[in-house]
């Protein structure tokens, strides 16, 4: 297959990612649908609103979209690992596509209605769901094992922008016309229907094939629990980001309840879109130098400092540029230990460890926002972020002392340099 390593370790001196074709492709489509995915995803509240719904009808449209995050990772995981990820790709992009042309249509004809907004954007949702895992896995496949770190870190970047520039966006597309964010969205899913036909080569593991989906999942999370590098710090993943999350939440909150503006507010979400873009582009060279203990124990560290400095300080600048290396840091992590998990994971487990570590991650979200509200109810202005910033102190030394941490530090710089 062009421009594959097909898990292996690739050939002495592979291609430049530039001209892996299979691989350009993927970031191609992805990067479109990204865009797009963030500039309907602000539009979906907004419109709710034009036709007349409520506030809660447009955070139940919006929450819509991000249900299926939880509920069908795990399921689709041992799928993924089973079909051909090519066509899964082209399914849910054509299905995703047919979703947002419904609701462009209505917007352009006035007939918009919000239960057909919450059909449509848990539909589109629930297809994300499934399509985002099937692409990361079709990564494996297309990419050799020593341009993991490169393919995650364009991957990450693509991710940070769009969250930086698809939104704003779609307020400008609104504001230009109901129908114009969906419209956009529209195509930009047809452009990633269009890589994901052009891709050439096998995307399915066959040994996956012929067992029951209960045994392949089983299969799959007990491989995940023995590896207790990955356990760790998926565990630890699940806790900072509700930590963070609810960090978040309350500088925006403690900022507004200050006197800040919304522009004020911008520049602090401003701050962490940049810092994670930055984040991505030195992940790589950072990954070159340390193991990947080393950066997850210094990113859990990075973060508890900085939400006690932030409370302390109590100063929007400051919240800004901490989010900036919040960012940095989260942006740094994801793309190493991505890379890392891609790396040792069977490529027949891919789609159900992928599966279950996604949903960890993503499920403890949610309770992030339930937390900065019972804390912000409780204590008020900065207190809750000396809290968080105290439970984020424990997750770090939870980390630093991990046995599997300790052990993967003195054995993961020599494997590294054997991928460079």
């Amino acid at each position: 297959m062009t421009g594959s390593g097909r898990g292996a370790d690739g050939p002495p001196d592979p291609e430049p990612l530039s001209r892996n074709r299979n691989f350009s492709l993927l970031w191609i489509g992805g990067a479109f649908s990204a865009v797009g995915t963030r500039a309907s995803a602000i539009a979906f509240p907004l419109l709710v609103l034009a036709v007349g719904g409520s506030a809660t009808e447009a955070g139940l449209v919006g929450a819509a979209a991000t249900v299926p995050l939880l509920l069908f990772q795990i399921p689709a995981g041992p799928l993924v690992d089973r079909w051909d990820r090519r066509r899964i790709m082209i399914v849910t992009d054509s299905g995703r596509a047919l979703a947002i042309a419904t609701v462009a249509a209505a917007a352009l004809l006035g007939t918009a209605t919000v239960p057909h907004l919450l059909v449509a954007a848990f539909i589109e949702g629930s297809l994300f769901a499934v399509h985002v895992l099937a692409q990361r896995c079709a990564v494996q496949t297309v990419v050799p094992k020593r341009q993991l770190r490169t393919a995650m870190s364009r991957n990450e970047i693509t991710s940070r922008a769009a969250f930086l520039c698809g939104q704003p966006l779609g307020g400008l597309l609104f504001a230009a016309g109901r129908a114009l964010p969906f419209v956009v969205d529209f195509v930009t899913y047809l452009v990633s229907l269009g890589a994901a036909l052009m891709l050439r080569g096998r995307f399915e593991e066959p040994a996956a094939g012929g067992q029951p989906v209960r045994t392949q999942f089983r299969e799959g999370f007990g491989w995940l629990w023995r590896e207790r590098l990955l356990r760790t710090a998926a565990g630890a993943i699940a806790v900072s980001n509700m930590l963070l999350h609810a960090a978040y939440l309350t500088v925006i909150v403690v900022v507004t309840q200050q006197g800040g503006s919304s522009v004020l507010v911008g520049f602090v979400l401003a701050g962490g879109g940049a810092g994670g873009i930055l984040g991505a582009i030195m992940a790589p060279w950072i990954a070159r130098r340390t193991s990947m203990a080393s950066v997850f124990i210094s990113v859990n560290w990075t973060w508890a400092v900085l939400i006690i400095l932030i409370a302390v300080v109590n100063n929007p600048v400051m919240s800004g540029v901490g989010f900036a290396i919040f960012a940095f840091a989260g942006a740094t992590s994801n793309v190493v230990l991505g890379a890392y998990q891609i790396r040792i994971t069977p490529p027949a487990l891919m789609g159900r460890v992928s599966a279950v570590i996604g949903t960890v991650s993503w499920g403890a979200i949610p309770l992030g926002s339930w937390l900065a509200g019972v804390l912000l109810d409780r204590y008020g202005g900065t207190t809750p972020l000396a809290l968080l910033g105290s439970l984020m102190v424990m997750v770090a030394i939870v980390v630093t002392v991990s046995p599997a941490m300790r052990r993967q530090d003195d054995v993961e710089p020599a494997r590294a340099a054997a991928l460079v």
